[in-house]
């Protein structure tokens, strides 16, 4: 269920920001949602990946639809591509951004030791030291 409702409300609020703001809002976007509902793994890329690219494909279908699907065969034409290109190429574009948005947000937000820590070395006492050097004290060294 909170898998769920993440995608919803990137979908939800993907839509009321792309009103005002320009499309590379995703990025933020998912970032904040998979950070506050601390999504982990495959689903800190899928939810954002997947819900964007839903959201996008939506988009596109009603926008094409206004034009009776002129748009996108003009914009394959440029191309010289088919017309279902111009919906694949943007929504895997914004496909990826959006789980590698979502992605950085897990690994940042991690709680996992695993993900950027590094061990402290282990520091040895003089006494070891010692022992495992024989012939130091002979050349005045310690």
């Amino acid at each position: 269920m909170n898998k769920f409702l993440a995608g919803l409300l990137i979908i939800v609020m993907h839509y009321a920001l792309s009103i005002f703001l320009p499309w590379w809002t995703i990025v933020f976007l998912s970032f904040i949602i998979v950070a506050l509902f601390k999504l982990e793994g495959k689903s800190s890329w899928l939810i954002p990946s997947m819900s964007i690219m839903l959201s996008w494909l939506i988009q596109i279908l009603i926008l094409d639809q206004k034009t009776n699907f002129r748009s996108s065969q003009r914009i394959a034409d440029l191309f010289d591509a088919p017309g279902f290109v111009s919906y694949i190429v943007p929504i895997i574009t914004v496909g990826l951004v959006a789980g590698l948005s979502g992605y950085l947000a897990h690994l940042f937000f991690s709680k996992n030791e695993e993900v950027g820590i590094v061990e402290e070395e282990e520091r040895m006492t003089i006494d070891e030291y010692k022992d495992n050097t024989p012939g130091l004290e002979d050349r005045g060294i310690i």
